[in-house]
């Protein structure tokens, strides 16, 4: 038996996902960059399906509004700076992680990972994301040294990472 509600509910959702996605574009602003409320009119969601709209286009908050006929929506684009170390973290995260790709390593692999960078802000989120960043990209440890060149957003840091 198919649930007409739940195949309306998830077009719409597909729908809004596609617009927020269009609205980052519009606003040049990444899916990686966190942003704090995404408001949609004209629309109905469950709770269940707001917030797997909020993990696709990286949102803190879905607000829903009812009213109107037309589907609407409205992405908050002001990065607040903590938005922006959040940011910052997630390409940290991917740059890393794509180095460890180039690298040959696997998931099975455990390694320390080294940085260093002259970026007051870049050495901020190294410190303040410390844990999320190892859990994310398998490291045993992430301390300050030495390595290779690399740009991270707009700031560049030196990136090591070694195998134990």
């Amino acid at each position: 038996m198919i649930d007409e509600k739940i195949l309306t509910e998830m077009a719409v959702a597909r729908k809004i996902v596609e617009m927020g996605l269009a609205l980052r574009a519009e606003n040049g602003v990444k899916v990686r960059q966190p942003l704090s409320r995404l408001q949609v009119g004209g629309g109905e969601l469950s709770e269940e399906l707001q917030q797997i709209v909020a993990d696709e286009l990286n949102i803190k908050k879905v607000e829903m509004n009812k009213k109107g006929t037309e589907l609407k929506v409205e992405l908050d684009v002001k990065i607040t700076p903590e938005l922006k170390k959040e940011g910052l973290a997630r390409e940290i995260i991917r740059t890393i992680n794509q180095k460890r790709k180039e690298s040959g390593l696997t998931i099975n692999d455990k390694v320390i990972v080294k940085y260093q960078t002259d970026d007051k802000l870049l050495r901020e989120v190294f410190v303040e994301f410390n844990d999320e960043i190892k859990k994310s990209v398998l490291a045993k440890k992430l301390e300050e040294g030495n390595g290779e060149k690399m740009e991270i957003d707009w700031a560049s840091a030196e990136i090591k990472i070694e195998k134990i």
